[in-house]
């Protein structure tokens, strides 16, 4: 892609519009150009590497594990989180079509965003927005779970009365004198009772452990969230912003 278009491109993204054509032609030279193919991987979840991708023509596919987190377009931008944090890549990213991608690696995005409380707020409002969705995924599955553990309660409250039937059988065998012989058959039913109610324990142990596991999830969720954000917010370029421009701090200075 020529330098005039991708310059155009940059200008009307939110991480970028506030730039001079001068300094985002200056970006542009110094950044490198990836083009991938339908199905081609960018990325790897547990990658180390520390630079972002911001996309010029084409669709990636965001994923982790199985799940389809997100699809991206022109003008939008991943791997960001790899230059904040320092750590590994968190998901995996590839191509939907063919696409072309606009590297920044970890020393450009420190000369030219990391220095800028407009980039990096632009970089805040893509993460809001982010957990804003990942948030409606979550209680979409939270639904589903519920539903789901709702339907097995109801097959397991089945195996309830099939223990109360069991119980009664084997009162019946037992008989009322404790000197009578055991009748044939006895010894097989209260086998078969302790099947029906140990398996009958462990599926209401797994549903309430699952239950309680998801419940578990939002807290590292959010502080991860808070983490993140605390460290975009305190970084120097901010820190001096919000000091000369205290009537447009938008975000409190210890983060949420």
């Amino acid at each position: 892609m020529e330098n005039s278009l991708k310059i155009r491109l940059l200008k009307g993204t939110d991480l970028l519009s506030f730039f001079d054509e001068s300094t985002l032609s200056k970006l542009v030279e110094h950044c490198r150009e990836i083009s991938l193919s339908p199905k081609e991987v960018l990325f790897h979840e547990d990658d180390l590497e520390n630079a972002m991708y911001l996309i010029l023509e084409g669709q990636l596919e965001v994923f982790k594990g199985p799940k389809q987190i997100a699809v991206l377009g022109p003008g939008d931008y991943v791997g960001e989180m790899s230059l904040i944090e320092s750590k590994a890549r968190s998901a995996s990213a590839r191509a939907e079509q063919n696409t072309l991608l606009m590297e920044i690696n970890e020393e450009l995005f420190h000369t030219y965003l990391a220095s800028e409380p407009k980039a990096l707020l632009s970089i805040m409002r893509t993460l809001s927005g982010r957990v804003r969705n990942d948030l409606e995924t979550m209680m979409k599955d939270l639904r589903q779970l519920s539903i789901f553990t709702h339907d097995i309660r109801n097959y397991l409250s089945t195996l309830g009365l099939a223990e109360l039937t069991l119980e009664d059988t084997i009162e019946l065998l037992s008989g009322t004198d404790p000197d009578h012989k055991k009748r044939e058959g006895l010894e097989d039913m209260e086998k078969c009772q302790h099947v029906v109610e140990t398996v009958r324990t462990n599926l209401m142990e797994m549903l309430d452990s699952s239950l309680n596991h998801v419940k578990k999830i939002k807290i590292p969720y959010f502080a991860g969230y808070r983490r993140i954000c605390s460290r975009t917010l305190h970084t120097p370029a901010i820190a001096e912003h919000n000091h000369r421009n205290p009537s447009s701090r938008r975000f409190p200075r210890d983060g949420f």
